[in-house]
């Protein structure tokens, strides 16, 4: 059953933001959601763990839809972004390594 989530919920982040020309904010997300997988893999993360790392994943590509839906991103909403993905990142960190 958390695996099934667990799949279901990479569909929607790896699938959510194609739409502006952001190649590396989607491929920084993309990376992130694969040490997700890959801590659940090796152990690190356990499934509940890693279900609230991709939920928290999901709220910045939530972010990223709603600043791209005017159909560009300001240097400020990039930053914002950035922000975000640094903050996820270090949360992915710390889990896999406490």
């Amino acid at each position: 059953m958390k695996t099934i989530m667990l799949a279901a919920l990479a569909a929607v982040l790896t699938s959510a933001a194609a739409q502006a020309d952001t190649p590396k904010l989607d491929n920084r997300q993309d990376r992130q959601v694969n040490r997700i997988f890959n801590g659940v893999d090796s152990g690190q993360l356990s499934s509940r763990e890693a279900a609230k790392l991709l939920k928290g994943q999901l709220q910045v590509r939530k972010l990223e839809d709603q600043f791209k839906s005017n159909g560009n991103l300001s240097n400020f909403e990039r930053g914002v972004l950035r922000d975000s993905l640094d903050r996820q990142s270090n949360r992915i960190f710390n889990k896999k390594h406490n």
